[in-house]
């Protein structure tokens, strides 16, 4: 695989997870200002305004699992692509909102994005993107390798050959 392709992947990865970050701390800005009597066009209350603080998480979790069989059923790209869409659409949501209502609708599809990306970001992408040595192994596989486990007599062969403090832990 290229490394520009690889650098494409990461920087989609980044910017989604920057786009999350932005999510998580937009309420602290926005909180201020609805809760102002004189800053805005839209008032809250403070039960109002803890509610849009914490929709994404309670959606999250709902996209957490409403992603999470999709990936199996339709592939990763069209989920992929989904999380963009839903991320985008409550952003523009966010920015035409004039209820507390919509707004609290904005931050709920964003959350049910944020949510399904955490199913496999981590894990897939960086793993099988980014370090090319992952590439066709399982995850099982992969966090062996980190943890230096062993799990058959011809791999540890190969790696007490090749290993020279020898800390390895074998599992049969």
């Amino acid at each position: 695989m290229p490394f520009y392709f690889q650098i494409l992947i990461l920087a989609a990865g980044c910017f989604h997870s920057f786009s999350a970050g932005i999510v998580l701390a937009y309420p602290s800005v926005l909180n201020a200002a609805i809760l102002s009597p004189d800053a805005t066009d839209i008032k809250a209350t403070t039960g109002q305004a803890s509610w849009i603080a914490s929709a994404h998480g309670f959606s999250g979790l709902l996209g957490f699992f409403i992603f999470s069989p999709l990936f199996q059923v339709i592939g990763r790209k069209p989920v992929n692509i989904s999380f963009e869409i839903f991320m985008i659409v409550g952003w523009i949501l966010l920015y035409f909102s004039k209820s507390i209502t919509m707004m609290i609708i904005a931050k709920s599809i964003q959350g049910l994005a944020m949510g399904g990306v955490f199913v496999y970001a981590i894990t897939i992408i960086f793993l099988y993107f980014i370090l090319p040595e992952t590439k066709n192994k399982t995850l099982q596989e992969i966090e062996d390798g980190i943890k230096r486990v062993v799990r058959n007599e011809a791999d540890l062969e190969l790696i007490l050959s090749n290993d020279p403090d020898k800390s390895i832990k074998v599992v049969f």
